[in-house]
Protein backbone atom coordinates (compact mmCIF):
# COMPACT_ATOMS: atom_id res chain seq x y z
CA UNK A 1 0.00 0.00 0.00
CA UNK A 2 1.36 3.42 -0.87
CA UNK A 3 1.83 6.20 1.64
CA UNK A 4 -1.09 8.07 0.15
CA UNK A 5 -4.30 6.08 0.06
CA UNK A 6 -7.15 7.00 -2.23
CA UNK A 7 -10.65 5.75 -1.79
CA UNK A 8 -12.19 4.77 -5.09
CA UNK A 9 -15.77 5.90 -4.62
CA UNK A 10 -18.78 4.89 -6.61
CA UNK A 11 -20.35 7.61 -8.73
CA UNK A 12 -17.62 10.26 -8.89
CA UNK A 13 -15.31 8.98 -11.60
CA UNK A 14 -15.33 6.04 -13.97
CA UNK A 15 -12.13 4.29 -15.09
CA UNK A 16 -11.63 4.70 -18.83
CA UNK A 17 -8.27 3.12 -19.61
CA UNK A 18 -4.98 2.05 -18.06
CA UNK A 19 -1.52 2.68 -19.47
CA UNK A 20 2.10 2.96 -18.39
CA UNK A 21 4.63 5.70 -19.03
CA UNK A 22 8.37 5.11 -18.66
CA UNK A 23 10.28 8.33 -18.03
CA UNK A 24 14.02 9.01 -18.09
CA UNK A 25 16.05 12.24 -18.18
CA UNK A 26 13.95 13.79 -20.99
CA UNK A 27 10.76 15.58 -19.99
CA UNK A 28 7.59 13.88 -21.16
CA UNK A 29 3.91 14.75 -21.30
CA UNK A 30 0.97 12.43 -20.76
CA UNK A 31 -0.52 10.68 -23.78
CA UNK A 32 -3.25 8.17 -24.44
CA UNK A 33 -6.24 10.07 -23.14
CA UNK A 34 -9.19 11.62 -24.91
CA UNK A 35 -11.30 14.75 -24.48
CA UNK A 36 -13.70 13.08 -22.03
CA UNK A 37 -10.91 12.33 -19.52
CA UNK A 38 -11.12 14.58 -16.46
CA UNK A 39 -8.87 12.82 -13.93
CA UNK A 40 -5.76 10.65 -13.89
CA UNK A 41 -4.28 8.63 -11.05
CA UNK A 42 -0.56 7.93 -11.39
CA UNK A 43 1.50 5.65 -9.16
CA UNK A 44 5.26 6.03 -9.18
CA UNK A 45 7.59 3.02 -9.48
CA UNK A 46 11.36 3.30 -9.68
CA UNK A 47 13.46 6.43 -9.25
CA UNK A 48 12.37 9.81 -7.98
CA UNK A 49 10.86 12.20 -10.50
CA UNK A 50 9.83 15.84 -10.77
CA UNK A 51 6.71 17.19 -12.42
CA UNK A 52 4.87 20.41 -13.22
CA UNK A 53 1.35 20.87 -14.48
CA UNK A 54 1.52 24.51 -15.55
CA UNK A 55 3.06 23.74 -18.95
CA UNK A 56 6.64 24.43 -17.88
CA UNK A 57 9.36 21.81 -18.21
CA UNK A 58 10.65 20.29 -14.96
CA UNK A 59 14.37 19.72 -14.45
CA UNK A 60 16.42 17.59 -12.08
CA UNK A 61 16.17 20.40 -9.50
CA UNK A 62 12.87 22.18 -10.35
CA UNK A 63 9.37 20.76 -10.05
CA UNK A 64 7.28 18.82 -7.56
CA UNK A 65 9.25 15.80 -6.29
CA UNK A 66 7.67 12.34 -6.18
CA UNK A 67 9.24 9.10 -5.03
CA UNK A 68 8.58 5.44 -5.63
CA UNK A 69 5.26 4.51 -4.05
CA UNK A 70 3.77 8.00 -4.28
CA UNK A 71 0.45 8.66 -5.97
CA UNK A 72 -0.35 11.73 -8.08
CA UNK A 73 -3.94 12.75 -8.77
CA UNK A 74 -4.44 15.15 -11.67
CA UNK A 75 -7.85 16.78 -12.03
CA UNK A 76 -9.03 18.76 -15.05
CA UNK A 77 -8.39 18.57 -18.78
CA UNK A 78 -6.10 21.62 -18.77
CA UNK A 79 -3.89 20.21 -16.00
CA UNK A 80 -3.69 16.87 -17.85
CA UNK A 81 -2.62 18.61 -21.07
CA UNK A 82 0.05 20.70 -19.32
CA UNK A 83 1.52 17.91 -17.15
CA UNK A 84 5.24 17.28 -17.76
CA UNK A 85 7.52 14.91 -15.89
CA UNK A 86 11.23 14.11 -15.81
CA UNK A 87 12.93 11.26 -13.97
CA UNK A 88 16.09 11.36 -11.92
CA UNK A 89 16.81 7.80 -13.13
CA UNK A 90 14.21 5.57 -14.76
CA UNK A 91 10.66 5.79 -13.46
CA UNK A 92 7.52 4.02 -14.57
CA UNK A 93 4.15 5.61 -13.96
CA UNK A 94 1.08 3.37 -13.78
CA UNK A 95 -1.79 5.54 -15.04
CA UNK A 96 -5.55 5.13 -14.87
CA UNK A 97 -7.50 7.73 -16.82
CA UNK A 98 -11.05 8.47 -15.70
CA UNK A 99 -14.15 10.17 -17.03
CA UNK A 100 -16.94 11.78 -15.07
CA UNK A 101 -19.45 9.31 -13.65
CA UNK A 102 -22.29 8.34 -15.89
CA UNK A 103 -25.85 8.83 -14.62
Amino acid sequence: MSRYGFQIGQGMFMASNFTTLTVTASAQALAGYGPSIIRALLTVEGSSARYNYDGSTPTSSVGHMVNSGDVIQILGANNLQQFNVISLGTTTFMITYETGARP
